[in-house]
């Protein structure tokens, strides 16, 4: 199992939209919002960096409310 942390930047007054969207993404394990230059932060489990990388490229970035985002991923030793 391969989880990944990804950071959301979104257009101002979209997180609740954003939030409401990435709810309905199944490899999307956890939501918050954050304060900063980032939104949002949420935690994917995906099976491979590979599988987290396409959750990342076509799950989170095609949501229209975001504008960018900084993944950073980890797995189980």
């Amino acid at each position: 199992m391969t989880v990944g942390f990804v950071m959301i930047k979104v257009h101002s007054g979209g997180e609740l939209q954003a939030y409401n969207k990435l709810k309905n993404v199944s490899d999307v394990v956890e939501i918050y919002q954050i304060f900063g230059e980032f939104d949002l932060i949420v935690k994917i489990v995906g099976d491979d960096f590979e599988s987290i990388a396409n959750i990342v490229v076509h799950k989170i970035r095609t949501i229209d409310e975001v504008i960018d985002t900084k993944t950073i991923t980890g797995m189980e030793i």
